[in-house]
């Protein structure tokens, strides 16, 4: 017996030549193996496509990438503050959001006060993600109490630009020649994307939960995030029209036992993919500072 692949999908072939659909069977792929329950426990090990094989999380090659990172920082950036110590749990979680954000599916990280979710993303967006996203940048917004509609719009709108149309008629209707502010409005598509062939834009919000609220103790701002994730356009103040946003994703973070997270809108948090970070155990803890401490015991002037 025989697989080969179709336009379809799979076909299996038997010995009578005859074949049959794997996508009507609903089979699982043929490069997909049965999860190995022998070897790891369910979350502790992630399908590795490059050695088509279950391959568990390895938490000492994170911790050396991560030291070895700190140390080809400038300088002035290497700093205690500066190092990320990652966790088992950490690790996991990055390789959630590598699938998550490839898929440029929204993301959300929620957990109490002081657990490492900021810490997590800028991690991640900032250092891990360059490893398997190219053409890739970030904007950073941290939202407060003056988080509107416009200030939101405005921070995004500055990192795209227009697409414009290609062989626009530099004629009007009369056939006079048109002025620049004519010709830019008639090759304005009406879409608007990060500069650059296929780029990605992703916005990291921290504290989503603290925009302003109105009277009616609604988030405009949190309206117009997700006006982005659902249908990709808003209206746009600048343009004086609606723009269709491309190449645009969004992850974010909120503390969960905040009283202000409380007015989130369910419309929102259902378009998001929702990680739980908890807090940190004791042995963790430890673990983390006494990797702090032989990373800055290292630079100490010897006492021989």
């Amino acid at each position: 017996m025989t697989r080969k692949i179709s336009k379809t999908g799979f076909l299996e072939v038997n010995e009578a030549g005859l074949t049959t659909d794997w996508n009507d069977q609903r089979e699982k792929p043929l490069f997909i193996s049965d999860f190995p329950f022998d070897q790891f426990d369910l979350f502790d090990a992630y399908f590795n496509l490059d050695s088509n094989s279950w391959s568990k999380f390895d938490l000492d090659k994170s911790t050396s990438r991560m030291l070895l990172g700190f140390d080809e920082m400038i300088p002035t950036m290497r700093l205690i503050q500066n190092i990320y110590v990652p966790t088992q749990q950490s690790v996991r979680f990055n390789y959630m959001m590598e699938c998550l954000l490839t898929a440029m599916k929204p993301v959300v990280v929620v957990g109490e006060g002081a657990c490492g979710k900021s810490a997590l993303l800028k991690n991640f967006i900032f250092s891990e993600m360059n490893m398997f996203a190219q053409h890739t940048f970030t904007e950073h917004i941290t939202c407060s109490h003056y988080t509107s509609c416009a200030s939101f719009k405005t921070n995004v709108e500055r990192n795209l630009e227009t697409r414009k149309l290609e062989g626009v008629n530099t004629k009007d209707d009369m056939g006079k020649t048109m002025n620049s502010h004519m010709y830019e409005k008639a090759e304005d598509s009406g879409h608007m994307q990060p500069p650059g062939y296929n780029h990605k834009l992703i916005l990291y919000l921290e504290d989503i939960h603290m925009t302003w609220k109105d009277k009616h103790l609604d988030q405009p701002a949190l309206e117009v995030v997700r006006d982005l994730v659902t249908t990709r356009e808003w209206y746009s103040t600048a343009k004086k029209g609606v723009r269709v946003i491309d190449g645009v994703n969004v992850v974010a973070c909120m503390d969960s036992r905040s009283e202000q997270a409380t007015f989130l809108s369910d419309r929102l948090l259902r378009q998001f993919a929702v990680i739980g970070l908890e807090g940190f155990d004791s042995e963790t803890a430890v673990g983390i500072f006494v990797q702090l401490f032989e990373k800055e015991s290292s630079n100490w002037p010897s006492q021989t």
